[in-house]
Order: C-alpha cells, then structure tokens, then sequence
C-alpha cells in the first residue's frame, strides 16, 4: 500500500506541475490574447474535466484573459443545446476538424481551426466561409 501511494503522489506531483503547462504554450499566446483583449471579450470553450481545464489555464499564467461569465468548461463540447446558448458573434477557435466541422451548422458562430503545420498556407479558407484555417494565433489579429 505504500509502495502504491508512493507511486500515486509521484504521478500526482508530476502531473499537476506547472512548468509542464507553461512550457507547453505557444509562444504567441499571450501576446494575441492581450491584444484581443482590448476589443473583445474572451472567453473559453473547452472540453474536459473543470478542474484540470482550470488548472491548466492557471499554471500557464492565461487564466485572466478571458471573462468568468463566458467560460465553457464541458464534458462534451459538441453539445448542440450548449452552442445554441453562445452569444451572436462568437468565435471559436480549435484544433480538431471534427469540432470545427460540427460548428459550421450554426450561424450565429465563426469558428478557426488552428493547424499548427507549416504546410498549410494560413488563413487558408475552408469549403465553408464560417470556418477558417490558421497557423498560428497571430493570424486572428487581421481576420478579426
């Protein structure tokens, strides 16, 4: 038993380390976000546990960016009563394609799918106006 709750803190401990989630950020992350920040309300909208969300977002020094009051912390983000609820206007802005293409189906959001790959030509227009490929997060800065 001990040798087990050893191995559990250790896993623990390593897990929840800041330096994992702060190394882990694009270097353009905060910059982008703070001048978003100054003609947009940010929020979030992501999938996963609440409480690994926030830590995540906390140890990365991001957290504060983006508004209380438009935080989507879901289990399951494709949920269309959840998009249904989103403000008129809202951008989201994913990795995954299958996220982006589920979005497409509602007008009131304009959705980015960020393909970190320097083989895309950015800001590359997909089949839908609605949804936009971009390279980095600095692409925003003159698509928004």
């Amino acid at each position: 038993a001990d040798q087990e709750q050893f191995s559990l803190e250790r896993i623990k401990k390593s897990f929840w380390n800041p330096a994992h989630y702060q190394k882990a950020l694009f270097p353009e992350v905060k910059e982008v976000l703070k001048a978003l920040q100054s003609n947009y309300t940010l929020g979030i909208y992501s999938e996963g546990f609440e409480i690994f969300q926030k830590h995540k977002l906390e140890t990365s020094n991001i957290l504060s960016f983006f508004s209380p009051e438009h935080t989507y912390l879901l289990r399951r983000k494709m949920d269309p009563e959840v998009i249904k609820t989103l403000p008129e206007n809202t951008v989201i802005i994913d990795d995954r394609s299958d996220v982006t293409e589920f979005l497409r189906q509602f007008s009131h959001i304009r959705s980015f799918q960020i393909v970190r790959n320097t083989e895309i030509i950015p800001a590359k227009n997909s089949l839908n106006s609605n949804t936009i490929q971009i390279s980095s997060l600095r692409d925003l800065l003159t698509l928004l």
